[in-house]
């Protein structure tokens, strides 16, 4: 039976190509927080808030491919918790951007916030589907 997130995982390459699409939306949201100029807006997130939109999007990104690990179990576990440590870094930057002028107090996850590029979602996202389709599980297929 077909699911409706199955366009995702079907071709293997479709994945990269919607990665490369939220890599544009997040640049385009870049763009539209006019605090960046040239290509600033790939390398950085203008903005707490804008890289908290950036890390809130590849995050839930993430989500979506839990149906694609649940035939594997210990698969689906390492991803959970890959996806636990991507949710944790999001609600920390939704504190942070919640707290206002007051980030200041919480200086390490606001700078992970400003951090959230699209280029940097980008090859973190190339890097996950990378490690958890091919290159892991080529070299244990006994996990």
């Amino acid at each position: 039976m077909a699911g409706p997130f199955d366009f995702l995982y079907e071709p293997a390459t479709n994945k990269y190509i919607i990665d490369l699409i939220v890599a544009l939306f997040a640049t385009f949201l870049n763009h539209l927080a006019d605090g960046l100029e040239g290509w600033n807006i790939i390398f950085k997130a203008s903005h707490i808030e804008t890289g908290t939109y950036n890390w809130t999007m590849f995050t839930i990104y993430l989500t979506l491919f839990i149906p694609h690990y649940a035939g594997d179990s210990k698969k689906l576990g390492i991803f959970a918790l890959v996806l636990v440590f991507f949710w944790l870094l999001t609600v920390g930057c939704w504190v942070v951007k919640t707290k206002g002028q007051e980030w200041r107090s919480h200086e390490d996850i606001s700078k992970i916030a400003l951090s959230g590029s699209p280029l940097l979602l980008a090859i973190l996202s190339f890097a996950v589907f990378i490690f958890f389709d091919y290159y892991f599980w080529v070299l244990n297929p006994y996990i």
